[in-house]
């Protein structure tokens, strides 16, 4: 009964230090014990010796083993499986990915750049094209597939190379395997696109417009051409400055449209550019730049109103407009379109021409239709004014009015209970416009007054008050 250790030591001999022990407690009698495992050892020599201990001496005594054993441990031969890549088959211009797997190592170690591969543009590889480390680091992927992506796709071409694993304490280094070809990039599919043409031809501004470029020269192995067509307007024969653009998704060859509405007035310039996304033709564009539309203002009336107004005044004069388009408003215009007349507040009645001019605006051809302005007869009001005076024989009244427009010529008749008597308006500053009348002794009195106009502005009124002498 006891227990038996085995140790290891470094080198050769078992008198040295002791790098690990191993021990089996369940002796029972005499025999074979064992397996004894240890790991962790680097590659190399190192030696092992046994010894006993009892666990009751009474009975047996320890014991050393008469041998020291030398152990030779060797470094693993770790494999790497040929390189392949994705996609298959690339085009230039699509970053690529190879892949290689790493087997047969025992716990393989290592940091970035540890394993990695190398490209040659010829097939002795003696001119590098590219150098790429593995996306995984071997001490977090050990034994296991490894993948490479280059930085910046690869021109076409041929290339060859292989992969390596630089080795540790532990594992050899491994590679490949012998230069081979890796790698074969094809070109791009050329492209190509035709001017733009639009349809229709010209347009008017508000108007809709369909903007097409033909796309032809792809579809290389059946990859048709992927992406976008981008149509764009131009201002200027330089296709400078802002543009107006619209993009269309392609599958394949063939003819694209996009659709543009409310384009201001004007010559418009365009190009087209196609923009591959599948990585299996290339982009083209932009196209020559060319005049391809022409956009005509709209038709808009401009029409003066017609109007009637009492003499001596003169109304806002205001245009209406036919037919705005696009939304648009008069606060849209550049400048509005303002109205004049012929008029004026001293005009007689009668009819005058209004006019409109002025209004400016790019997107619009401005057409003007003339209004009238109709100046009729004002009407007027008035009240009898009086200053009576009581006598012996009756009363004498002084009467005049208060209303009349200054400026009104005629006359006012102004009758009493007895008799009556007549003022005359010139228009003028200081006129007089008081008379005298006298009336019998019966009172109130009542005086009408009645105006009469003489130069045509004015319509004649009627005014009645009942009067009272003064004491």
């Amino acid at each position: 009964m006891g227990r038996i250790t085995v140790s290891y030591h470094p080198g050769v001999g078992c008198g040295g230090s002791v790098l690990a022990s191993v021990f089996i407690s369940t002796i029972d009698g005499n025999g074979t014990y064992g397996p004894f495992f240890a790991g962790g050892f680097l590659p190399g020599t190192y030696s092992a010796d046994a010894t006993y201990a009892s666990a009751d001496t009474t009975i047996n005594t320890d014991a050393n083993s008469t041998n020291c054993v030398a152990i030779t441990f060797n470094e693993a031969n770790p494999t790497m499986s040929p390189l392949t890549y994705a996609p298959d088959p690339a085009f230039a211009g699509n970053e690529i990915t190879f892949s290689t797997t790493l087997s047969s190592g025992s716990s393989p170690t290592g940091g970035a750049g540890d394993l990695f591969m190398v490209a040659y543009t010829d097939s002795s590889c003696n001119t590098p094209a590219f150098t790429l480390s593995s996306n995984q680091t071997v001490d977090s992927q050990g034994n296991g597939a490894y993948t490479f992506t280059t930085t910046s796709p690869p021109a076409a071409g041929t290339y060859y190379g292989r992969a390596f694993y630089k080795g540790d304490p532990e594992n050899a280094s491994s590679s490949t395997g012998s230069c081979r070809q890796i790698l074969v990039v094809n070109p791009l599919a050329t492209t190509s696109l035709s001017t733009p043409v639009a349809s229709p031809n010209p347009v008017v501004y508000s108007e809709e417009v369909v903007l097409s470029s033909t796309l032809s020269g792809g579809n290389p192995s059946g990859n048709v051409p992927m992406g976008s067509i981008k149509l764009s307007l131009y201002p200027t024969s330089a296709c400078s400055g802002m543009a107006d653009f619209s993009t269309a998704p392609v599958d394949g060859n063939g003819t694209y449209s996009v659709d543009f509405f409310s384009l201001p007035a004007g010559t418009y310039y365009g190009t087209a550019t196609f923009t591959d996304t599948d990585g299996f033709n290339s982009s083209s564009g932009p196209t020559t730049c060319a005049e391809v539309l022409v956009v005509n203002p709209a038709p808009l009336t401009v029409t003066a109103p017609t109007l009637t107004t009492p003499f001596g005044t003169i109304p806002v004069l205001t245009p209406t407009y036919a037919t705005f388009v696009n939304g648009d408003t008069v606060a849209s215009l550049t400048t509005p379109a303002s109205c004049t007349t012929t008029a004026t507040t001293h005009s007689s009645p009668g009819s005058y021409p209004i006019t409109c001019s002025g209004a400016v605006d790019p997107n619009y051809t401005l057409t003007y239709v003339g209004g009238t302005l109709k100046i009729v007869k004002a009407s007027t009001s008035f009240k009898v004014t009086d200053f009576l005076t009581v006598g012996k024989h009756g009363t004498t009244a002084v009467l005049g009015e208060t209303g009349l427009p200054p400026n009104a010529q005629g006359f006012v008749f102004f009758q009493g209970p007895s008799n009556g008597c007549t003022i005359y308006l010139t228009g003028k500053p200081g006129e007089t416009t008081t008379c005298f009348a006298n009336f019998g002794t019966n009172v109130p009195y009542v005086i009408t007054g009645i105006f009469y106009d003489t130069d045509g502005n004015y319509v004649a009124s009627k005014s009645t008050n009942e009067l009272t002498p003064h004491a």
